[in-house]
């Protein structure tokens, strides 16, 4: 099978737990790009909250943000498909936000908007080590504060990109996990984190946005191979001819996957590009 794109999600699957790119996996994925496969970064963040060596050392010029909101060329500074969630449905989203114990924060115009209350509470919703680092390291210098959202959004009158909660009780999460998609039934639910939920527009997957960019460069679902260890990836991975899922990744992917190979602290991307020999 001759593979022409590699696309992976980032948090879990690329990056290790400390947030870095474990060398053998940039080493394996600039490998991969010198025999022409394009390298395909797929992520929740949007492009200019990507890490940096995501941005310039892969060789990638294709990145798919915000879980398929937008599917991103870097080369033409071109947006090449969006979908956002019509401003009625984000504030009904939102107004049900309200009503749990949640920090909740959205991304429009390509930037990550929160209240000002967010930082004074966020250490109560990411107690685990990790995660809290991931708070202070990134979350947390990546957002715009505002007094009120609901007002900004509705002063902005335009569509949302995702929306996303953070939840400190685990039940509660799993209760909003299959309640959300009977209230919201044309949104996507996803997740990402231990304690997230993200709501995107139901156009909004990694696997509609890998399957569009895939027709417009001409290639085939079986000349993809794609890795992931969440949810949010699960359709990504079943659009592409090989699906890899990460050691650590989420039971439902691993059954869904071609191949499990080793966790993201392990260079799992290198580890299956060397067992399908790709490099």
């Amino acid at each position: 099978m001759d593979i022409r794109l590699i696309a992976f999600d980032l948090d879990g699957t690329l990056l290790d737990d400390r947030k870095d790119i474990p060398a053998d996996n940039i080493s394996a994925l600039c490998a991969a790009a010198e025999n022409n496969i394009l390298i395909v970064p797929a992520s929740g963040r949007i492009y200019r909250f990507m890490p940096e060596p995501v941005r310039t050392q892969l060789a990638a010029r294709f990145f798919i943000t915000t879980n398929g909101g937008e599917v991103y060329d870097a080369e033409e500074d071109e947006v090449l498909c969006s979908a956002q969630i019509p401003l009625a449905r984000a504030l009904q989203v939102f107004d049900h936000m309200k009503t749990l114990d949640v920090l909740y924060d959205c991304y429009t115009d390509n930037m990550r908007h929160t209240e000002t209350t967010f930082a004074k509470k966020a250490d109560d919703y990411f107690t685990e080590p990790l995660m809290n680092a991931m708070l202070h390291s990134y979350i947390l210098e990546t957002r715009q504060d505002t007094a009120d959202l609901r007002a900004f959004l509705i002063a902005r009158n335009g569509p949302v990109q995702k929306m996303q909660m953070y939840f400190r009780d685990p039940e509660e999460r799993i209760r909003q996990l299959r309640i959300l998609p009977q209230l919201f039934p044309d949104l996507v639910i996803s997740t990402s984190l231990p304690n997230n939920i993200e709501i995107n527009s139901a156009e909004a997957t990694k696997g509609q946005a890998l399957a569009a960019l895939c027709r417009r460069l001409g290639i085939g679902p079986s000349e993809v191979m794609a890795f992931g260890d969440g949810l949010n990836d699960l359709d990504m991975m079943q659009f592409a001819g090989i699906s890899v899922a990460m050691e650590n990744a989420d039971p439902l992917i691993k059954e869904n996957a071609s191949y499990v190979t080793a966790s993201n602290n392990d260079a799992g991307i290198a580890r299956a590009l060397e067992h399908y020999e790709i490099i």
